[in-house]
């Protein structure tokens, strides 16, 4: 849920975590993004949640636990 439009520009990072190996990976986007489930080499689940920052502070969203094998 991005909130309100800002007109300021926001950088996002989305971090993605293994559960089993503890690796964490960022992706750095300005708007959205695809990581492909093939660059994931940690296991099958992983925590993700998104950081926003700009110009009047960062903010993160919830944690995400997610499996691999319900990606469809």
């Amino acid at each position: 849920n991005a909130g309100k439009l800002t007109y300021i520009d926001t950088k996002y990072v989305v971090h993605v975590k293994s559960l089993e190996t503890e690796e964490e990976q960022q992706y750095l986007t300005s708007s959205y993004i695809n990581i492909s489930t093939d660059s994931l080499q940690g296991g099958k689940k992983y925590l993700v949640w998104v950081q926003a920052a700009n110009a009047l502070g960062m903010e993160e969203s919830k944690q995400l636990q997610i499996h691999l094998d319900d990606i469809g």
